[in-house]
């Protein structure tokens, strides 16, 4: 995940256009006690790979998503620096800097 941040973070400068990428973060919700311990129990290896990420409970997630159903909400796990990016942007600047390099691209080739 680190990698893929620090890639699509740097896309627009190395493409030099944009891959409409948005630092969103993730939420992933526990509506269960089975589920929010188990995100409990990933949060250290999560946290020794150098990953932001904390459990919350109910009224913090709240917080971080306002527009959530609160009813049953125990708690979850929300890494504010996730992101995502439109994938044919991505693949569209992998493509224009394979020819830069005096490549070819094909598509459907036997």
């Amino acid at each position: 995940m680190q990698e893929s941040v620090r890639q699509f973070r740097s896309m627009r400068e190395e493409f030099g256009f944009s891959v409409e990428y948005f630092e969103g973060g993730y939420l992933f919700l526990a509506h269960d006690a089975q589920r929010l311990e188990t995100f409990k129990a990933i949060l250290p290896l999560q946290k020794s790979l150098g990953l932001a990420v904390e459990i919350l409970d109910a009224a913090s997630c709240l917080k971080v998503a306002p527009q959530l159903n609160p009813e049953g909400l125990l708690g979850g796990v929300f890494s504010p620096e996730d992101g995502q990016a439109y994938p044919f942007k991505v693949i569209e600047g992998y493509i224009q800097e394979i020819k830069k390099l005096g490549s070819q691209v094909r598509f459907s080739a036997k």
